[in-house]
């Protein structure tokens, strides 16, 4: 009986760092090398946890298709791998493994001098996520970075303080998951409000985004998720109405402020705004 021939492991695996209003890290194959793919599945392996994901789920990205890895600022030394299988079970390709601090270690050289200082800000501020959180301190995200590449990071910004409270107000936290996102907290509402937020964005466009009261964080929070990295700056105003459409709460904030009133606090958030500040450099 004749052996069966070997599988020509596939190689052409490539990555890109995609940051918006999250952090993410996708892993593309080309379209052509897929075409004949059909029932392949990928195994992808992040954080100590594998998820299969069938060839139909992933995402058209150009001449790619794409898995998208969302990771917080403290897991960009965490590495993905992602490895694909034929519809028996047999290994297509080799295994791939990458991560958002060796994409932006790799890549740094062929970048323009906004996108140096935006990959150097971004892992300065993983290294102090990773301080702040207490979590893979044993080898911190900007630990590679020579002096002259640290060099190009933003120095110290100045930030404002221009909080208003409103009625009913309760306090802002900021969230570090694997978005910046500033949570806005008030008391006497529930599910039965609703709540409208406004602001002008980096580009200068008005936005108004309403959220529902089952949306609410806990029944009393209102995440502003619409604002990415280079809002920062923004004032953003929000207002929560009753059933019957009367204000019942309202605060205007934004990161920076938040920033402002934490100055001094911790290195986390001087390496938040300055990452913010060298996002919005990058548009402008």
């Amino acid at each position: 009986i004749p052996d069966e021939p070997e599988i020509e492991l596939f190689d052409g695996f490539m990555s890109r760092m995609v940051l918006g209003n999250a952090l993410e890290l996708q892993v593309g194959v080309p379209t052509a090398a897929m075409e004949d793919w059909t029932g392949t599945y990928a195994e992808v392996t992040f954080k100590g946890e594998t998820t299969v994901v069938p060839f139909e789920e992933w995402s058209a990205a150009g001449p790619y298709y794409a898995l998208t890895v969302r990771t917080a600022a403290k897991e960009m030394n965490e590495e993905v791998t992602v490895q694909i299988f034929n519809s028996e079970g047999q290994a297509v390709s080799v295994e791939y493994t990458d991560s958002i601090r060796g994409y932006a270690e790799r890549n740094y050289a062929g970048f323009s001098d906004k996108d140096k200082t935006l990959l150097v800000d971004m892992l300065n501020y993983g290294a102090a996520a990773q301080v702040y959180f207490d979590y893979m301190t044993d080898e911190l995200a900007n630990e590679g970075l020579t002096e002259e590449q640290q060099a190009m990071a933003t120095e110290k910004v100045e930030c404002t303080n221009g909080l208003v409270k409103g009625e009913n107000y309760l306090g802002s936290r900021l969230v570090l998951k694997s978005n910046l996102s500033l949570q806005l907290a008030f008391k006497n509402v529930d599910e039965s409000c609703y709540a409208v937020y406004t602001y002008t964005n980096h580009y200068g466009k008005a936005k108004t985004v309403t959220v529902d009261g089952a949306d609410f964080i806990d029944g009393y929070g209102v995440e502003l998720s619409e604002l990415v990295l280079a809002d920062a700056k923004q004032l953003v105003t929000c207002t929560v109405y009753n059933e019957e459409g009367e204000a019942i709460a309202s605060v205007t904030d934004s990161v920076e402020s938040y920033v402002a009133r934490m100055s001094g606090k911790s290195d986390l958030h001087d390496a938040i705004m300055k990452f913010a500040t060298s996002a919005y450099n990058k548009f402008h």
